[in-house]
């Protein structure tokens, strides 16, 4: 009945329908193979108005967040199969879109756009803007395409477009893959992993449907063992961008829309799960016992015996193996007692009666071990920060701790707005953690030691102290910032500077006289996210760390209290003045705290406080001191027809005086020549809107300040 129904109210669209663009889903997917080759993929109907049938393969309600909280507005739908037939459909208003099922044969009128991840190109195809879905027929056939992960990947998820690229968005099979790694991330709520064919050509297999959610985030998924065979592996093809997107994506990706579609192999190797190390954190005299849950998936299967191996010291790779004992599916083995701070590393293999071997963690095959270390006097910062392995994430990871630190950010009014505190010692690394999740973390200065009892979680690659449960101030401390050259926060780099997550650092020319400059006001134009680079050489924009000031969402903690920033959107607290960053201004140090987001490092300056001499100007042949004296008055404020500005400079100089638009276009120019005087700028062909004034001599920025112009 309800299908009837809608179908009776939008036979009245009929009407518009015709004066659509009638196109198939092949139309709108398919890119030309020249195109493909260069590494453009956009759809030649993008921004068009059209009206598309096919059936629907993935009905609605299926599509959900990442924690699995909302429900999204997509469904998928395909005209046939082979190439190019398959199309994401978002609908955000109509709850048109909510009466779908799996074999419904549909027309829907919308508009191509495209969707890629923040920062980065927009690679996949979706049909949005929906003003009308039409139900031609029910019952169809739900058909996929079979297809090979070597014409999608090749072995290091770069993407394959002029193969691949048929395949986004539609209903395809992938068959005889093999299970490589399995990848917890958000805290443990979701799970991906990564499958092999027989050629080792990679794609990952993700979670973006309900299938594939874990208990944490409402669903009933168990997530596979390394070295699982999949007969069948089914799902809707999506396209995260890498390789010649120049985006460090992971290829393109399968996400299962329903538990059937895991069609496990004849090979299942048995299952290790829920890995305890007691105690946690052991003394010199204590031994640990370290326990899993170890089962067999397959009918009849049953685990024949288990193995610990187990290496003391970071480098050291010659593993004690010990048998493990069973008491029904939890098996155990002990680690006999070792010296004070010894780095401790483990991992489990289990045999089953088909004689198929699982490891977890699969450390022959490369993946990074359990570990612990070994502590008399308790742990600290640096014990939970350390990691000898590249992933970056804490050995502690979804452990409670206690930890002692100094507070080096605060959300005490003029501060950063977050707390972090620091290990005593001055460490030269791994020494500062963020601390999130109990109210009174709010009444922290600066200077206070605190200690804090909590879980340690790893929030998208960076290491924080969480749901602290226990908080006591029982003394105050300083810390000094570790002075580091800006070239270190260039890019991310394990070896480089992950050891500086959570640490107070001063960014500063080291070994030389002379300021740091502002070598890229937005790193990641067209887009911002309050993000700006500082660097030793104006003419490097990439060399130099990232500053972030001005901007607070669930992934930005950055501060409010902070003059410069990239742009006039980001607008500091009440009583702090903006001073929006340009090229080629100057500083002579900045200190804060190293953050890590979207692969990149960057620092999180606390105040104004923690910029040094900052100059609106590049330091040249021009002395610092001399660029102090100038003064500039524009006006009026706001102007409309005329702009005057005087000037006063400590001496003579020959000058140019530019506006600039919020797109960095030079408006108009005059120069003038003299120690002191005033010029005017005819505002008459300049439209209303917020520009920038910029005085320059002998190549030096001596000015720049806001203009507001109104007419």
């Amino acid at each position: 009945m309800k299908k009837q129904f809608l179908s009776f109210l939008l036979l009245s669209a009929s009407a518009a329908m015709t004066a659509q663009t009638a196109v198939s889903i092949q139309q709108i997917q398919d890119v030309s193979p020249q195109n493909l080759a260069a590494c453009v993929d956009s759809s030649s109907y993008k921004g068009q108005m059209v009206s598309v049938k096919g059936t629907v393969v993935m009905p609605f309600g299926l599509a959900v967040n990442g924690s699995g909280a909302t429900q999204l507005r997509n469904i998928w739908i395909q005209n046939g199969t082979g190439g190019f037939s398959g199309l994401d459909v978002f609908d955000s208003n109509s709850a048109d879109i909510d009466n779908l099922v799996a074999g419904d044969s549909v027309e829907i009128i919308g508009s191509v756009t495209e969707f890629g991840p923040t920062g980065g190109p927009q690679v996949e195809t979706e049909l949005s803007s929906i003003t009308t879905i039409n139900i031609l027929g029910t019952n169809r056939p739900v058909n996929f395409n079979t297809i090979n992960i070597g014409d999608l990947n090749d072995a290091t998820q770069v993407n394959l477009l002029p193969t691949g690229e048929q395949w986004e968005g539609s209903f395809v099979e992938l068959q005889n893959v093999t299970v490589t790694a399995v990848v917890p991330f958000a805290n443990g709520t979701r799970v991906s992993f990564n499958v092999v064919d027989a050629n080792g050509n990679m794609i990952n297999v993700s979670d973006r449907f309900k299938a594939q959610k874990l208990p944490a985030a409402g669903g009933n998924f168990v997530p596979p063992t390394v070295g699982t065979q999949y007969a069948s592996l089914k799902g809707i093809l999506m396209h995260s961008p890498n390789g010649c997107l120049n985006f460090n994506g992971r290829g393109y990706e399968l996400h299962p829309f329903d538990f059937s579609h895991y069609g496990f192999g004849t090979v299942v190797p048995p299952q290790i799960s829920a890995i305890t190390a007691n105690p946690l954190v052991p003394t010199s005299s204590q031994t640990v016992t370290i326990s899993a849950n170890i089962t067999d998936p397959n009918a009849g299967g049953s685990v024949v015996s288990a193995t610990l191996y187990y290496a003391v010291g970071v480098s050291n790779t010659t593993y004690t193996s010990v048998p493990m004992t069973a008491s029904g599916n939890t098996w155990s083995a002990t680690v006999p007692a070792q010296a004070d701070n010894s780095f401790v590393k483990y991992y489990i293999c289990a045999t089953d009666n088909d004689t198929l071997t699982a490891c977890q963690t699969n450390v022959p095959n490369n993946a990074n071990p359990f570990a612990y270390v070994v502590k008399d006097n308790g742990l600290n910062i640096y014990d939970v920060q350390y990691t000898p392995f590249t992933d970056g994430n804490s050995i502690f990871k979804d452990k409670t701790v206690t930890l002692t630190g100094i507070v080096t950010a605060s959300a005490e009014p003029g501060n950063l707005g977050y707390v972090f505190m620091q290990q005593e010692g001055g460490l030269l690394g791994w020494a500062g953690i963020m601390c999130i999740g109990n109210p009174q973390l709010a009444s922290l200065k600066i200077g206070d030691k605190v200690t804090a009892t909590g879980d340690i979680k790893e929030s998208f690659g960076y290491t924080r102290l969480e749901n602290i449960t226990s908080l006591t101030v029982n003394g105050s401390g300083s810390i000094n910032p570790l002075n580091l050259d800006p070239t270190v926060f260039s890019t991310y780099d394990f070896a480089t500077n992950e050891a500086y997550e959570g640490m107070l650092v001063r960014i500063t020319k080291q070994g030389a006289s002379g300021p740091l400059y502002v070598v890229d006001n937005n790193p990641d134009a067209p887009g911002n996210f309050a993000e700006y680079r500082i660097g030793e050489d104006a003419l490097a924009p990439a060399d130099g760390c990232r500053i972030i000031a001005g901007r607070q969402t669930s992934s930005a903690y950055s501060s409010l209290n902070v003059s410069y920033v990239n742009d006039v959107q980001w607008v500091p607290n009440a009583g702090v003045a903006q001073t929006v960053v340009q090229y080629n201004d100057c500083v002579s140090s900045v200190t804060g705290i190293i953050y890590y987001s979207f692969s990149n490092v960057k620092m999180m300056p606390r105040n104004n406080d923690d910029f040094v001499n900052y100059w609106v100007a590049c330091v040249n042949s021009i002395e610092s001191g001399l660029i102090s004296q100038v003064e500039v008055k524009a006006f009026p404020s706001p102007a409309s027809e005329t702009l005057k500005v005087s000037y006063k400079f400590p001496q003579n100089w020959a000058a140019t005086a530019q506006l600039f638009d919020v797109n960095g276009r030079v408006v108009a120019t005059q120069s003038f020549d003299g120690a002191k005087g005033e010029l005017s700028f005819d505002l008459n062909p300049i439209s209303s809107g917020v520009y920038f004034l910029q005085i320059v001599s002998d190549n030096t920025q001596v000015y720049s300040g806001k203009v507001n112009v109104v007419k």
